[in-house]
């Protein structure tokens, strides 16, 4: 088909959260697709993960590196990945964009609709290389993504493509970190940890007497005073530092 990235993308919603294009290769031909993501809060003992367009053990593998690696919290989320136009990737070169849209609905912050992502992630974190990347860059160049987000491990021989800023990431924590401010990141992770602490302080309840329930009680307010306190500054710090 010809044009068949322009049809792809020619129904992308626009300055939506959770979207973020990738360019895959069918065979020797580039092809840029959409991948959407939605995150929504769980109400199910056990939060639903479906995917469509996409291997689901490889994105169940993803979400598991997006909490310990860059400090997400899913596992109370309902997550829903879709590939735009019912295209079907089994590259993992898609990884990097997957974590990206993760994430973006997480926020529900809109990525820049200049921006495409590509490169496969380790269990590590890291973002690795992936073959045929200058061929993918000139497919995002010619229809007019000027920002390209890809492996460190791969930066062209001759330094920029002219017209694009490329994005260079080693490590999927880092791209996370690029879409936010570093310490807010950082304020994240302070906060995930208050709220397990918080939770840990009402389990006392079912376990201990009355005079440590009031203890427990006690700390859960500190807690929760603090985290208050905290929040305005993120609403205000929250914010894309790719522009």
């Amino acid at each position: 088909v010809d044009g068949a990235s322009e049809l792809l993308l020619s129904q992308r919603a626009k300055d939506a959260s959770g979207s973020v294009v990738f360019c895959g290769m069918e065979g020797t031909r580039p092809v840029l697709m959409d991948i959407q993501a939605l995150v929504a809060q769980s109400f199910y003992s056990s939060p639903k993960r479906t995917v469509n367009g996409m291997d689901q053990g490889r994105v169940a593998l993803l979400l598991a590196v997006l909490e310990k690696r860059a400090g997400l919290r899913l596992y109370n989320q309902d997550v829903y990945l879709n590939v735009a136009g019912g295209m079907s990737l089994n590259e993992p070169a898609a990884d990097l964009a997957v974590c990206l849209a993760v994430a973006s609905s997480l926020w529900d912050s809109a990525l820049p609709m200049d921006l495409a992502a590509m490169g496969e992630v380790g269990l590590a974190g890291e973002v690795r290389s992936i073959p045929q990347l200058e061929r993918r860059m000139a497919e995002c160049k010619r229809l007019g993504f000027t920002k390209i987000m890809c492996p460190a491990d791969r930066k062209l021989k001759g330094g920029q493509v002219e017209g694009v800023q490329i994005i260079y990431v080693s490590s999927v924590a880092q791209a996370i970190g690029l879409l936010k401010p570093k310490y807010l990141m950082m304020a994240v992770r302070w906060i995930n940890k208050e709220i397990d602490a918080y939770n840990s302080n009402i389990k006392l309840f079912t376990s201990t007497g009355k005079w440590w329930f009031l203890l427990s009680v006690a700390l859960a307010a500190i807690h929760l005073i603090v985290y208050m306190s905290i929040m305005p500054c993120l609403i205000v710090a929250a914010g894309f530092t790719v522009n």
